[in-house]
């Protein structure tokens, strides 16, 4: 035995493993000795054996090996067992660790407020200050309430996953399931670091949609209903039998929201969160939450008006009421009673949902607190008020200077009212702190694409601050009572329904809806008894005016398809020429867009400004733009819209479209005979510039206030003007 042992060490360890027999697996009778070596696999059994009798000449009586087979899996269920164990305990460690930091810090969070409230109680007596004392009380107290349910929001998911870490042991992949559970409750504690009030009634709302097939949830700014509903539905297990999609007015939000949403998750986006606006889609076979424009969603109900890819519908920013979602809104309302396991959510910012409670049946309401920061109001000396509002744009980008030259880092948001007033403003920043690396400017508004809004939200370096310009939105009428409602009516010709028959959330004018009809009829898009036509079709297809999208058609059938797109997109976006905001800076630009100014009017013009400019190399585009004082963004914009359009009807048409202009000699007549085939209803007889009469199709008398190139640039008066649109 002892030489056994001598040869297992010196010659198995070498081979990187240790066997030593033990006194009860040998066996001795009075010719031989009986040893029994257990290996972990059988492949090192016959290394074993190889080496053995290799040496065998080195024992006396001679050595002799065989292979006996047994079955391992005592062992390897024993070793299963033990590391499940190992893992169970680890988790369950990791878990009560995390939960006493987490409720430690939010203990102290709710001491602060308390003694918040004591410091403001011994105010009171204050008589100048007492009302506005027992304001900020109330809320303090309102505050605490909030933080009470979220302990308790957190307290009763800590016990859930305690279950799930101790049932486990059950599961047939339990090493999956754990870390699963560990990854969860992870996100769990930083939801409850966040502290979002969202998340003190998440077990409201998770109720609330469950009971409801339709519900209006109010969350005020910061509350956390854009970010955190649709993660609260997603654990809830309303995604079983189809996706959760939440809607949003615009582009970027849809897309920064995906964004957010699937880093808070700890996942990339497209795989469990997705989005889908325009041409871009970022969706995969395991996406179960699709962020969407409400356009988009509205494409999808054409589609298929019951909607039954999805469980869930959020409709994001109701009250904006962009065209769209009260469309959309009409139509989800139409498939609710063939789909009674539909669950829809209004969500708004506003504190009057009356209008969606009555237009869905009263149903309940949630109102949920939203976020407060702390907020010192400086107002300025109004010694001067009226210089101070003439020059409040100037006044605004010193007050940004000021603040970043002397405050600790932080961020800067300043409001302005139009896009044009961000980017003075950016530009007048820049200038004044040229030469700087602290700092970048950026403006946020409608007007800019999905990637340049995008921007705003990611993070810069260490020490740098952002400076935002925003145009803010102004407050109006619902779209569907202040626009022309032909692309809507065409909408709802697509799905075979009348707009007299249709339930909309605030119904439009009976005006509107005749005047939308006969424009419809008159394009082609319509016929007599109002039914959708072929051209209607592809009209309702493109994210355009339908008498843009009817220009698209005509371009096909004269071979003229990139041309039309070109031009569609450019008249969609308005002028492409930057006229600054003084008058001298009126005359300048004015003196620049002379050499691009076209006898046949502005929409030529544009498309020869877009001519010249896609032939600028990519990393020039931007100087040439100022050079020649073009709106940079309404080029890229352009070009993002032509794209879309030629996407939209690859995938529609199976149309392939050359990213090529004509150059025929008859193109730029045809192509105005497509512009005055497409306006012709808006033809009007010119009068002059001097005091901007002109004489409209309907015999009435207006005020332009439009910019012509024809009278600007080259002092041209024609006779006949067809308009896009008069101001």
């Amino acid at each position: 035995m002892a030489l056994l042992g001598r040869v297992l060490t010196t010659k198995v360890n070498l081979e990187g493993f240790h066997l030593l027999p033990l006194e009860k697996d040998v066996m001795r009778s009075d010719t031989c000795t009986y040893c029994s070596l257990i290996c972990p696999s059988k492949d090192l059994a016959k290394r074993l054996k190889h080496l053995l009798l290799k040496d065998r000449h080195m024992f006396t009586p001679l050595i002799d090996c065989n292979f006996t087979g047994f079955d391992q899996s005592e062992v390897l269920q024993k070793r299963a067992e033990q590391r499940k164990e190992e893992l169970r305990q680890q988790a369950q460690f990791e878990l009560e660790k995390k939960s006493t930091r987490a409720l430690k810090v939010h203990e102290e969070k709710l001491q602060a407020i308390m003694l918040q409230i004591d410091q403001a109680k011994g105010k009171l007596n204050n008589l100048y200050t007492a009302t506005q004392t027992k304001a900020e009380i109330s809320a303090l107290e309102a505050k605490v309430d909030e933080n009470i349910r979220q302990k308790e929001e957190f307290c009763g998911a800590v016990d859930e996953f305690r279950k799930r870490v101790a049932t486990a042991l059950n599961v047939t992949n339990f090493e999956k399931t754990v870390n699963e559970a560990r990854k969860q409750f992870g996100i769990e504690c930083c939801r409850f670091e966040k502290s979002l009030p969202m998340y003190a009634r998440r077990r409201d709302i998770v109720d609330l949609v469950r009971s409801n097939q339709v519900s209006v949830i109010l969350g005020e700014t910061g509350s956390g209903k854009s970010t955190q509903m649709v993660q609260y539905l997603l654990e809830a297990d309303f995604c079983n039998k189809g996706a959760i999609v939440c809607t949003q007015p615009r582009k970027v939000a849809a897309i920064s929201l995906a964004t957010h949403v699937s880093s808070e998750l700890a996942t990339n986006v497209g795989k469990e969160v997705g989005y889908k606006v325009g041409s871009k889609c970022r969706t995969g076979d395991l996406t179960k939450v699709i962020f969407m424009t409400d356009h988009c969603l509205l494409n999808e109900c054409l589609a298929d008006p019951t909607l039954k890819a999805f469980s869930c519908i959020v409709v994001d920013e109701a009250h904006e009421r962009s065209l769209y979602t009260d469309l959309l809104l009409g139509m989800i309302k139409r498939c609710l009673q063939k789909r009674p396991e539909l669950r829809v959510i209004i969500t708004s910012a506003t504190i009057d949902p009356e209008v969606f409670v009555k237009f869905f049946g009263n149903c309940p309401v949630l109102k949920v607190s939203g976020r407060t920061f702390p907020v010192d109001v400086v107002w300025l000396d109004d010694n001067n008020e009226e210089d101070e509002f003439e020059n409040y744009m100037q006044k605004a980008v010193k007050k940004a200077e000021e603040i970043h030259l002397k405050e600790a880092l932080g961020d800067i948001l300043v409001f302005l009212t139009s896009p044009l007033e961000t980017e003075k403003c950016c530009e007048a920043f820049q200038q004044s702190l040229a030469g700087r690396n602290d700092f970048q400017c950026f403006q946020l508004h409608g007007q800019l694409q999905a990637d340049e809004q995008q921007k705003v939200f990611e993070p810069l370096g260490k020490n740098k601050r952002k400076i935002v310009y925003n145009a803010m939105d102004k407050i109006t009428l619902p779209e569907i009572l202040r626009t022309h409602l032909g692309q809507a009516v065409l909408k709802l010709a697509e799905l075979g329904v009348g707009p007299d028959m249709y339930d909309f959330v605030q119904s439009p004018s009976q005006e509107a809806i005749e005047a939308a009809l006969e424009s419809l009829v008159q394009l082609g898009a319509l016929s007599a008894n109002h039914r959708i036509t072929e051209e209607g079709r592809w009209i309702a297809k493109l994210p355009l005016d339908p008498r843009l999208g009817l220009m698209t058609l005509k371009g096909k059938a004269n071979g003229l398809l990139f041309d039309a797109i070109v031009l569609a997109a450019l008249t969609n976006f308005g002028s492409v020429f930057y006229r600054g905001t003084t008058t001298e800076e009126h005359e300048e630009h004015d003196k620049s867009k002379t050499r691009f100014s076209q006898t046949t009017g502005d929409c030529l013009t544009s498309l020869a400004v877009y001519k010249e400019w896609q032939h600028v190399p990519e990393k020039e585009k931007n100087r040439w733009c100022v050079a020649n004082s073009i709106n940079a963004k309404a080029m890229r914009s352009t070009r993002d819209m032509a794209n879309e359009i030629i996407k939209t009807l690859k995938k529609e048409y199976n149309l392939e479209v050359a990213h090529e202009f004509s150059d025929k000699e008859t193109t730029e007549n045809c192509l105005r005979h497509m512009i005055f085939e497409c306006y012709i209803g808006n033809l009007c007889h010119y009068l002059g510039m001097e005091k901007g009469r002109i004489l409209c199709r309907a015999c009435f008398k207006a005020s332009s206030r439009a910019s012509f190139v024809l009278s600007d640039s080259l002092a041209s008066n024609p006779e006949w003007v067809v308009y896009e649109q008069l101001n």
